[in-house]
């Protein structure tokens, strides 16, 4: 009876050892896929290390492949800065036209805050698109000083400027917008003063992010 005990006992911890070493091969294969954040779970994140990896292709080869899977939601692009969603601004104009700015108390958002994201869910790339006047945001890469990397609503069709991905914030529920363009991260201006206050503006590097750099989109209608 002993003896049976022992065998019975021993086979037990064998199993669970197994067990446990299962769990943690599972967990290290999980690992190495792209993560997705906890509140935004369509949403495929990249990380520091392998964004220059994944900048290099988004150049070099077209920004949606249509033989991999896209997922597309409408949201609101909301800056944990100020707590105020984003607007694409139409009412401005020539090169101030569809500029995006964190100004809008999400009880009074319309139609200028509305935006469709989309991403591929092999490269990971991501568009938004206004839906106000159905142009694509764009990274202005043409503009020097203060002007240089803001982002506005007014391509009509996707290039190098219109690719971003996403990247875990300092909360579960917030993330960083990466502009494809440059490598860079969005922030939402707070420094800014009269229409320039909290316009977007792709110039932190990734790894030096702060308060400004704090998005969360939240998925509506």
């Amino acid at each position: 009876m002993r003896h049976a005990t022992r065998r019975l006992r021993g086979a037990f911890l064998v199993a669970t050892l197994l067990s446990l070493m299962m769990a943690v091969f599972v967990s290290g294969t999980a690992s190495a896929a792209p993560r997705k954040p906890v509140s935004h779970p369509h949403l495929l994140f990249v990380t520091w290390n392998d964004l220059s990896q994944l900048m290099h292709h988004s150049r070099t080869s077209p920004t949606v492949n249509p033989s991999n899977p896209v997922v597309c939601y409408i949201i609101h692009i909301h800056s944990d800065a100020n707590g105020l969603d984003t607007a694409a601004e139409l009412a401005f104009t020539g090169d101030e036209y569809g500029l995006l700015r964190a100004r809008t108390n999400p009880a009074q958002d319309g139609g200028w805050e509305r935006f469709r994201e989309c991403q591929d869910q092999v490269t990971r790339i991501m568009t938004l698109q206004s839906l106000a006047n159905n142009d694509y945001v764009s990274t202005e890469l043409g503009g020097v000083g203060t002007e240089y990397a803001r982002l506005r609503a007014r391509a009509t069709s996707v290039g190098p400027w219109e690719q971003y991905y996403v990247q875990q914030g300092f909360a579960s529920n917030e993330i960083n917008i990466i502009s494809a363009a440059n490598n860079l991260c969005v922030a939402a201006e707070l420094g800014g003063v009269g229409n320039q206050y909290a316009r977007l503006r792709a110039r932190t590097p990734c790894n030096q992010t702060g308060p400004w750099e704090q998005f969360v989109f939240n998925v509506t209608s």
